[in-house]
C-alpha cells in the first residue's frame, strides 16, 4: 500500500512560488513512491499531471477571515476521514507535521507600511491561529530572516525549525549560451548594446519591491557616470501610471522602461549588466537567485532573505539601509569597472549552482524523512 500525502493550499492557479514550491514538492514525493492528494480552492488544470488526485474544495462566497477557516475545516474534516499517512500545509491550513510558510505577514506590514498590522487582518489573524496550534510539526521556513521572527514573535522551538531557500531550474536560469541570450534580450527589449542596462525584476507589489527608490536611484545614477543608462522595471502593479509620473517628475522617463512579467524571464536577466533589488521586505526573493544563476551581477537590500545567500558566499553589493548615494555607488561600481562585473558575475554563477532545485529538495526530502521517524 503507497504511502499517501496531502498537500493543502488554496489556490494552485497562478505560477507563483508558492505554487512552484508546491509542485515542487509534490514531485520529490512523486519520485519517491508517495501518493500526492492536493486539496485546494481554485486550481488550473495545466497543473493536474503533477498529482496523482486533486480535491477540489466549495469556496466560501465571501472574502475574510471566515473563508480561510471554511477551507481549513473541509481540509480537516477530509484528513479525518481519509486518514492520510502525513500533510503538508502551505500556510492555509492547520497541521501537525510539516508547515512551508511563504509569508511573514506581520513583519512584512511593519517593515513596508512602518506599522503593526490591523489585528482585523483577515490573512495575519489566520496564520496567528496556524502557528499558534501547529504543536510538534516541523516548520520550513524560505529564511533565516523567516526564521528568527517565527521565534521571537511566536515563541516557536527554533529546533522545529529548518529553512529551505526556495531553489531555481537550472535548465531555464544558467550562464550557457549567455551571449546570444543576451542579444535576444535587448532585441526583445529594443536596447542596443551600448547601452547598459539596470534592471528590477519582480511579479508585482511595486510598494514591496521599493520600486519608487529604484526610480531615484536610477535618476541620481545617470548624473554621476558618462554611461549611456537605460533602466528597466519589470511586473504588474494597480499603480504602474504613478510610477510612470514619478519617472517623469524626476526627468527619466525615456530612460525608463517599463514591462510585465513574461514566461521567458531568462532573457532579461542576461539582458542586464546589473540587476537590482532594494525591496522594503521580501521573505526571500526567488528572482535574485535566478539572475546570479544568469551571472548577473546583484546589488540587493539586507531585507531580502536571498541576501543570505550572497552574505554566506562573499558577494557584495548587499546594502543596509536605503541611502540613495550607497545604492548609486554599487551600481555605478559595477558598471565602470568590467572586471569587478566578471569576476562577481562568475562568482554569482557558481554560487547560485549550490541551490539548484534538485539539491534544495533533497533537503526537503530530509524532512520527510524525519516526519515519517517521527510517526513510527
Amino acid at each position: 500500500m503507497s504511502y499517501t500525502v496531502v498537500i493543502a493550499t488554496r489556490q494552485v492557479q497562478r505560477n507563483n512560488g508558492t505554487v512552484r514550491n508546491t509542485i515542487e514538492q509534490a514531485q520529490v514525493l512523486r519520485e519517491n513512491g508517495f501518493r500526492v492528494v492536493l486539496m485546494t480552492e481554485k486550481f488550473h488544470e495545466n497543473y493536474a499531471s503533477y498529482f496523482d488526485e486533486v480535491v477540489k474544495t466549495v469556496r466560501w462566497p465571501i472574502k475574510g477571515y471566515f473563508r480561510r477557516k471554511w477551507f481549513d475545516y473541509l481540509v480537516q474534516r477530509w484528513v479525518r476521514k481519509n486518514k492520510p499517512d502525513m500533510q503538508i500545509s502551505h500556510g492555509d491550513t492547520q497541521s501537525k507535521d510539516i508547515i512551508a510558510l511563504h509569508n511573514c505577514i506581520r513583519l512584512a506590514h511593519e517593515k513596508i507600511q512602518g506599522c503593526p498590522v490591523d489585528e482585523r487582518n483577515d490573512v495575519a489573524r489566520f496564520h496567528d491561529r496556524v502557528l499558534e496550534t501547529s504543536g510538534a510539526a516541523t516548520i520550513i521556513a524560505n529564511s533565516n530572516m523567516m526564521r528568527d521572527d517565527l521565534v521571537h514573535r511566536y515563541g516557536v522551538d527554533i529546533k522545529r525549525i529548518v529553512t529551505i531557500y526556495p531553489a531555481y531550474a537550472p535548465e531555464m536560469f544558467s550562464v550557457s549560451d549567455s551571449l546570444e541570450m543576451r542579444r535576444e534580450g535587448r532585441k526583445k527589449l529594443g536596447v542596443s548594446e551600448s547601452t547598459s542596462l539596470v534592471g528590477l525584476v519582480t511579479s508585482g507589489d511595486f510598494t514591496k519591491r521599493n520600486v519608487g527608490f529604484f526610480l531615484k536611484v536610477a535618476a541620481a545614477a545617470g548624473k554621476v557616470t558618462g554611461h549611456q543608462l537605460h533602466f528597466l522595471v519589470v511586473g504588474a502593479d494597480r499603480s504602474l501610471h504613478d510610477y510612470r509620473r514619478l519617472a517623469a517628475d524626476l526627468g527619466i522617463a525615456q530612460q525608463v522602461s517599463f514591462a510585465k512579467p513574461m514566461e521567458d524571464v531568462h532573457l532579461l536577466y542576461h539582458a542586464l549588466d546589473v540587476f537590482v533589488l532594494p525591496a522594503k521586505f521580501e521573505e526571500f526573493g526567488r528572482v535574485v537567485l535566478e539572475a546570479l544563476a544568469c551571472g548577473t551581477p546583484a546589488v540587493v537590500s539586507d531585507q531580502v532573505g536571498a541576501s543570505e545567500i550572497m552574505v554566506k558566499h562573499g558577494l557584495p553589493h548587499v546594502i543596509a539601509g536605503y541611502e540613495a548615494e550607497t545604492w548609486v555607488d554599487a551600481i555605478v561600481n559595477l558598471l565602470e569597472n568590467p572586471e569587478l562585473r566578471e569576476r562577481v558575475s562568475a562568482q554569482s554563477a557558481d554560487i547560485a549552482r549550490l541551490y539548484t532545485r534538485e539539491k534544495q529538495m533533497e533537503q526537503f526530502r530530509l524532512v520527510v524523512n524525519s516526519v515519517i521517524s517521527r510517526q513510527v
